[in-house]
């Protein structure tokens, strides 16, 4: 599953449960691990381009559902 929410790109893939959600075009220097199922995506400027989760749907069980903009927003941010 593939969605654009307000320019962020949302990737899903129900098959290995990880998501990534890209917030920049720039290119990819470097990938730094957070912790076991959280890694980010760094341009040489410092941006922050996109952060991938591992077991995704355990955490963010709507990723399993229909994506919207607001939907995404309510469930990240818990509102």
């Amino acid at each position: 599953m593939t969605e654009n929410l307000g320019g962020i790109a949302v990737f899903y893939d129900a098959v290995s449960d990880i998501a990534y959600f890209r917030f920049s075009d720039l290119p990819v220097d470097s990938t730094k691990e957070l912790d076991d199922l959280r890694w980010v995506d760094i341009a040489a400027d410092g941006t922050l381009i996109g952060l991938q989760l591992f077991d995704a749907s355990l955490k963010y069980p709507f990723l399993k559902r229909e994506l919207d903009r607001d939907t995404l927003i309510r469930d990240l941010v818990g509102v």
